[in-house]
């Protein structure tokens, strides 16, 4: 069709690939008189058309980025031109307002797309560069929204190349080949040398080489600090990291983000979706975006609900499609609670994406992690009525699966013993529930598909309802497969107000009692008045205990914790002969008595 000119972001790139060609070939001897004129003139020309003809209206978000880095770079590179000073002042003065209107202040980019996240941190890092190079100062306030979004990529890399979320439509600044999943992390070198920060940690690139030459070869030579394999919670995005490094590296992403800001046009319908990585490899995905233009069917097929490790009610998506950018009623989505303890993560999250149905619907999804040993994820449907209910769960591409009753062993038989990234996913037993696999696509880089397996688990419900999953990372598949798994679940009452759920798994019992009471409740052998409570055994011996939101806790009428407030977090775990305690509140330590414990057996 031509040059492009219906996009200013198109002149902007174009610009930049021009800036580059004029620069590799300055000293050419061979090269026509004419040709730096011609190429002069044809900037000042793009100059003045990105200059009218901002994104001030359409996309005013990466696109009006894109285009001020290019006027920054025409502006600075160019001096000769008359309007040169003009252009590099219009660029900084949008690039520092836009870093402060599009990230938020947890550094995490406004569109809810890491692929979006990535691309305007892409543009900040070469802007950033361009006025060190040229002994311009900038704000720190800038520099300081930059590296908080390192910040936020550098934890989703923890176990590997993170996992998109949102839209990915595959662009990048400086070399648009480099657009799958591995190759998000590529900014992290930049900053990494740009910022002198050792602790990012990140493959040396060849788009550092470009930028840094020698600088690049001799910070990587350096050497990188080791970084801390950590929780991270991203509050004012709603994004949630649970992580650790032991036994092996295992991250799970949860997403409890609006859609995105605005219409929400980069966002997926994917409220509490969920994530996980094993050891430096995807094992539970989120299927990615396939494509922005042709069918609107598959535009919305992969940016809906069922696309995603999520709950989906009725068949329909949390909100309602809007043209290929943009959805009406978004869900208001909420992280009731979040607890980062030292052996343990609890994330509560909601969102009422299903309250414009005739008989709303509330979903509340709860995430336990008890570190290096399992994720517990219960989904509940609360509302009235009959309703049709999905949980799905996307297998990686690549995993093979195996059933036996309840339990789905996700493995890859090609992989080496130390790079298997294996795991057993249990579905709570229900006569209610019907768990199947069924066939399903995901698009590695914008424009392919591959196919996968998908589990659905799915209930024709009375609400309300609920559905549990265990997650369990398995080191070797081999042996584990010989172990039976179980996850079962009880209640006292119908309006107790009380659910348990108890797992066996890789040779421990893991119990695990939910709460909706404000008062004393009491189930089995516990009374208690905790929202959460854990209790893990080994060989009948128990060897942790867990609670969140509680003043007390006592075991076949032995006291073992009682204290005048309820403490956020309490943790007790005993490794062969030695016990640890914590809290959240030092001072509830001495409610705690861990004589009754030690002689507790289960």
């Amino acid at each position: 069709m031509g040059v492009n000119w219906a996009s200013s972001l198109e002149v902007a790139f174009r610009s930049l690939s021009w800036l580059w060609v004029r620069n590799l070939l300055a000293g050419f001897d061979r090269k026509d008189a004419q040709f730096d004129l011609d190429l002069l003139q044809g900037l000042a020309l793009n100059g003045k058309y990105i200059y009218n003809y901002l994104s001030t209206y359409f996309s005013p978000n990466t696109h009006l980025l894109g285009e001020a880095v290019a006027l920054c770079f025409i502006g600075t590179l160019c001096p000769q031109l008359r309007s040169a000073g003009k252009w590099w002042h219009k660029g900084v003065e949008i690039l520092l307002r836009e870093a402060e209107r599009q990230v938020r202040a947890d550094g995490v980019h406004f569109e809810q797309s890491l692929y979006y996240h990535v691309y305007a941190l892409d543009l900040f890092l070469h802007f950033r560069l361009l006025a060190q190079r040229n002994d311009i100062g900038i704000s720190a306030c800038f520099d300081a929204i930059v590296n908080r979004m390192l910040d936020v990529l550098q934890r989703l890399s923890q176990a590997g190349p993170p996992q998109g979320f949102g839209d990915d439509d595959g662009g990048r600044v400086f070399n648009p080949q480099r657009n799958r999943r591995e190759h998000l992390r590529d900014p992290l070198a930049l900053g990494a040398i740009l910022y002198d920060r050792a602790g990012l940690a990140s493959p040396l690139t060849e788009e550092a080489l470009w930028l840094f030459g020698f600088e690049a070869v001799a910070h990587f030579d350096r050497g990188h600090l080791a970084q801390e394999v950590a929780q991270a919670a991203f509050k004012s995005s709603g994004i949630y990291v649970m992580a650790s490094p032991k036994p092996r590296l295992q991250q799970m992403v949860i997403d409890a983000a609006p859609i995105a800001a605005g219409r929400g046009g980069h966002g997926h319908a994917d409220a509490l979706n969920v994530t996980l990585s094993l050891d430096g490899r995807e094992s539970l995905i989120d299927p990615g975006t396939f494509c922005y233009v042709g069918t609107e069917k598959r535009r919305d097929q992969f940016r809906g609900t069922s696309a995603h490790n999520t709950l989906q009610v009725d068949g329909l998506d949390q909100a309602i499609p809007d043209g290929p950018f943009g959805w009406q009623n978004p869900p208001a989505v909420q992280t009731e609670r979040y607890v980062a303890g030292k052996s343990f993560s609890l994330f509560v999250g909601s969102h009422k994406g299903y309250v414009r149905l005739p008989d709303p619907v509330v979903h509340r999804r709860f995430v336990f992690y008890l570190r290096g040993s399992l994720w517990l994820i219960r989904d509940m449907a609360e509302g009235q009525g009959v309703h049709q209910l999905v949980v799905s769960w996307h297998f990686a591409p690549g995993l093979q699966l195996r059933r036996e009753e309840n339990t789905f062993w996700a493995f890859d038989s090609a992989a080496s013993p130390s790079q298997r990234s294996d795991l057993a996913l249990i579905c709570a037993q229900s006569a209610n529930w019907i768990h199947n696999l069924e066939c399903g696509e995901s698009s590695p880089a914008y424009g392919a598909v591959q196919s996968i397996q998908v589990l659905r688990s799915r209930s024709l419900a009375n609400l309300p309802a609920e559905q549990a999953t265990a997650i369990v990372p398995i080191a070797d598949f081999s042996r584990a497969a010989m172990m039976p798994m179980r996850l079962t679940s009880s209640c006292k009452g119908a309006d107790s107000g009380v659910r348990a759920y108890e797992c066996a798994a890789a040779g421990a019992v893991h119990q695990m009692i939910f709460s909706q009471k404000e008062n004393r409740w009491r189930f089995g052998p516990w009374v208690s008045d905790a929202e959460f409570l854990y209790c893990g055994m080994r060989r009948g011996e128990i060897t942790h205990l867990v609670f969140c939101n509680g003043s007390c806790a006592e075991l076949r009428g032995d006291r073992l914790f009682e204290h005048s407030t309820r403490v956020e977090r309490f943790e007790w775990v005993r490794e062969a002969v030695h016990a640890s305690v914590f809290a959240s509140d030092d001072n509830a330590i001495g409610s705690f008595s861990g004589s009754a414990l030690e002689c507790c057996r289960s």
